[in-house]
């Protein structure tokens, strides 16, 4: 999945762009339930972003209860969302 993600000058939000990359993968079975999820060290490596926006994308896919925190290997994924990711104001 690494090798899928990018970012674009759209005027989107970054976090925002890979919260939809990562859920379009979870959607598309490139992720499979179970499957372990990149670290978000290895996609803020990979895209060159702040490990704090991919913090903040992560934790915003797993509001949808797309994927999971688990100690030792990192995110898995559960399943395609189950809800709609919505913005919280800060």
């Amino acid at each position: 999945m690494l090798d899928t993600l990018h970012i674009e000058a759209s005027g989107v939000p970054i976090y925002v762009q890979i919260r939809d990359q990562i859920l379009a993968a979870i959607a598309s079975g490139a992720l499979k339930p179970g499957e372990r999820m990149p670290t978000m060290r290895e996609v803020a490596v990979a895209l060159k972003v702040d490990l704090n926006t991919v913090r903040h994308a992560y934790e915003s896919a797993q509001e949808t209860g797309a994927h999971y925190p688990c100690p030792g290997p990192g995110h898995l994924c559960r399943r395609a969302a189950t809800r709609n990711p919505v913005r919280k104001p800060r």
